[in-house]
């Protein structure tokens, strides 16, 4: 049965990024050009400057063809005081689309959180001094600091939203209202948070190591061998699977390296929630959205269709778990042309069963052949096509029974 599902154009497009963002070009049967929100992506300026239809007038209806995706499909485009709406017909009656792309649940002010004053998180910080400041992301900076938490004065770790960054408030409380719900030993721990005067803040519990990224790729560090590195990806997948088994399973969209922190004992911690959305429910198959996250650990349909699926997730541990055991970032421009890209460098070799070829230098002779092609194994499932892939309880399960098997060298 064909339903109509009504997309909302460029008044719901955030166009203040000078980021790229996710839209999709639509080809005008007159020749002039249109964008709808999809999959495809294009420059703010193009955004600016084609979302109109031929300067119509309000109410006027005009007949466009995708060229997007699978074929041509009709469209009929109105313009009218909300803007331009596109209604799109599609084939299948278990799709949905949605214009909010955060976590459904609670305001800020209803959690249990503790509600910090831009004062407290000023002294906590020394004025955000340079000398505190730990990193840098999408989000903004993050600060090294002290603040209390009940009696205690503990460590923590504060992210102050930038304005002009590719993240902002819906973000954020993305962030404060899925953490303020959701507890896992393998998920950072979200202490409070701080808006005043339009300035929003995150306080976190302080991991020690910082990020999985400053260690896997820096050569001249042997601080992860085997065991520490196949627990990490135990840890994350553990994560993992508790998001997916949340109602309605919470899809992360923004698995990377810099986004595992390691506590002490390199124990690993999923953080940085801004992107995750609810997923499918009930017959639903998807949840069309917006693309977003990062190159390289974005599955493939995902990119293609903006289908996200609870699948999406594994994929990008897939690519996060080759990054573990060949030491390699997903892209690395410095290398030659056909090792750039790791999964398109992998997947070869492993049909070759070049197995050892892969694998980081720092790891020889940590892990048996049988245990790294296991493991490459379930890699390889999990960067497979979406209907084959595993679900993350059955890699926890396989990461499981491999975590602390006994390792004899090159067998």
């Amino acid at each position: 049965m064909t339903t109509i599902d009504t997309l909302v154009l460029s008044p719901r497009i955030n166009t203040a990024s000078s980021e790229r963002i996710a839209a999709c070009t639509w080809n005008y049967e007159e020749g002039g050009m249109g964008n709808c929100a999809c999959a495809h992506t294009v420059d703010k300026n193009d955004l600016n400057n084609k979302v109109r239809v031929n300067g119509g007038k309000k109410g006027k209806q005009k007949s466009l063809k995708c060229n997007a995706g699978n074929g041509l499909t009709e469209l009929r485009v109105e313009q009218n005081k909300n803007g331009l709406h596109c209604e799109v017909p599609h084939s299948t009656a278990d799709e949905t689309f949605e214009e909010d792309d955060s976590v459904r649940t609670e305001t800020p002010e209803s959690s249990h959180l503790k509600q910090f004053t831009y004062l407290e998180l000023k002294l906590a910080t020394a004025n955000f001094s340079e000398k505190n400041c730990i990193g840098e992301g999408g989000f903004g900076r993050v600060y090294r600091g002290w603040a209390f938490e009940g009696d205690n004065c503990v460590p923590v770790a504060i992210k102050k939203l930038n304005p002009k960054g590719f993240q902002g408030y819906p973000e954020w409380l993305t962030e404060v209202v899925l953490l303020s719900r959701l507890y896992h030993p393998n998920i950072v721990r979200l202490i409070g948070h701080c808006s005043e005067e339009e300035e929003y803040y995150l306080v976190y519990e302080y991991m020690t190591k910082g990020s999985l990224d400053n260690y896997l790729f820096c050569r001249d560090d042997e601080s992860l061998g085997w065991d520490k590195r196949m627990n990490i990806a135990l840890g994350v997948a553990h994560a993992l699977a508790f998001l997916h088994n949340q109602d309605p399973p919470v899809i992360y969209r923004d698995i990377k390296s810099s986004n595992v922190l390691l506590n002490h004992e390199f124990d690993a911690k999923l953080s940085d929630f801004g992107l995750a959305k609810d997923g499918p429910t009930g017959l639903l198959t998807h949840v069309s959205t917006r693309v977003y996250g990062t190159y390289g650990y974005v599955a493939p349909e995902y990119y293609q269709t903006g289908h996200l699926r609870v699948a999406d997730d594994v994929y990008g541990f897939g690519v996060l778990l080759l990054e573990l055991v060949c030491g390699r970032p997903v892209v690395d421009s410095s290398r030659q042309e056909k090792e750039r890209n790791l999964v398109q460098w992998v997947r070869p070799q492993l049909r070759k069963k070049l197995f050892y070829d892969v694998l980081d230098e720092r790891l020889r002779n940590q892990c048996s052949k049988r245990t790294l092609f296991l493991i490459l194994t379930l890699a390889d499932h999990c960067l497979s096509e979406s209907y084959r892939r595993p679900e993350m309880n059955d890699v926890v399960k396989v990461l499981k029974m491999l975590v602390g098997r006994p390792n004899s060298g090159r067998k």
